[in-house]
Parts: C-alpha cells; sequence; structure tokens
C-alpha cells in the first residue's frame, strides 16, 4: 500500500474512517456485529476470571457459581438494554440526536 503524504488525503481517509465508525450505530447489521464482539470480549474476560479462580483456589465451585450467574445476568441486562434502545430509535427517533 502507498504511503499518504498529501495532507488533503489523509484529512479524506481519516473523514472517511470516522463516518464508518459513526454508521456502526445506524444499521442492525453492524449493531448486532458490535454487540457480538462486546459479547465474546464478555466470555473472554469471564474464561480468564473462572480459570484464575480454579489455579488460585483448592475449591472455587462457590465463585464459579457466582462469576456464572453475575455473567448471565450482564448478558443478559445487555441484551435486552440493546433491543431496547433499538425499538425506542425505531419508534421515537426525535427521542435520538443526529
Amino acid at each position: 500500500m502507498a504511503e499518504m503524504t498529501d495532507p488533503f488525503e489523509r484529512a479524506v481517509a481519516r473523514e472517511r474512517t470516522l463516518r464508518d465508525r459513526a454508521e456502526a450505530f445506524e444499521s442492525r447489521s453492524a449493531m448486532l456485529g458490535l454487540a457480538m464482539r462486546w459479547y465474546a470480549v464478555l466470555g473472554a474476560g469471564w474464561a480468564v476470571v473462572l480459570s484464575a479462580h480454579w489455579l488460585l483456589f483448592d475449591q472455587p465451585r462457590w465463585l464459579v457459581v457466582l462469576h456464572s450467574v453475575v455473567f448471565t445476568l450482564v448478558v443478559g441486562y445487555s441484551c435486552v438494554a440493546m433491543v431496547f434502545i433499538m425499538q425506542m430509535k425505531r419508534r421515537r427517533p426525535d427521542w435520538f440526536g443526529d
């Protein structure tokens, strides 16, 4: 890939990148993709926490159950919140800014 040395070309490329990022919150498919990435990050963090508990404690069963319940609640809450916001955005777009 050729290096951009022209300041105008760099500004245009940066503007294109910023617009692409802003559009990620406008379409449902992009929003769902963003949500899936967020759930993957949550799942990876959950796995790291559970692995750390299994390595550090002799009998971490109650911690495993506790963190599994918390993980389920966080994912469930974020799913419900995302669906609610998407529905409100469709029904009342005037409540949301540009």
